[in-house]
């Protein structure tokens, strides 16, 4: 029985496939010879540590933050790329993150940075004052923020036995 069902399956599957009204694909005559060579060079005003982007975490449907690890801050973007709001850090002290990783922000005014060589969850306010930290028992590789709730997961280290 189970060797008819699957033909009359299969058969009702590539007749209700067939019989769509999906225009023809459109080709175009030597796209390849007509397309236009792209070539990528480095700019060196592109290379200085502030343009080396960490993590990337969107916040709305019209903004996200970017984490910019080597020069220790993080900018906050609007639905035009216009800079909202820039909280610096220091690598030491009340506002120091040493590895600094995902970043979230928790309601509308603590940010929430993973520090990685640390093992902790940095909070900054959006004017970038200390508002503590949280200890973890591993390094954090990703943070979202749901609410008021923050949902950490850890960065996962394995290997083949």
């Amino acid at each position: 029985m189970r060797t008819l069902v699957l033909p009359l399956v299969l058969l009702y599957l590539g007749a209700s496939c067939a019989a769509t009204d999906a225009p023809a694909p459109v080709f175009i005559d030597d796209f390849v010879e007509k397309a236009l060579l792209v070539q990528c060079t480095i700019s060196e005003e592109m290379s200085a540590p502030e343009y080396s982007v960490g993590e990337v975490a969107t916040l709305s449907d019209t903004s996200f933050l970017v984490v910019y690890p080597l020069d220790q801050r993080i900018v906050f973007y609007g639905p035009e790329l216009n800079v909202l709001r820039t909280i610096a850090f220091d690598s030491y002290g009340p506002t120091g993150v040493g590895e600094p990783g995902a970043a979230t922000l928790a309601g509308d005014s603590i940010v929430y940075i993973a520090d990685k060589s640390s093992h902790l969850l940095k909070r900054l306010d959006l004017d970038g004052r200390d508002r503590g930290s949280i200890r973890l028992d591993f390094a954090p590789e990703a943070v979202q923020a749901s609410g008021e709730s923050v949902l950490v997961s850890p960065l996962v280290v394995g290997g083949h036995p």
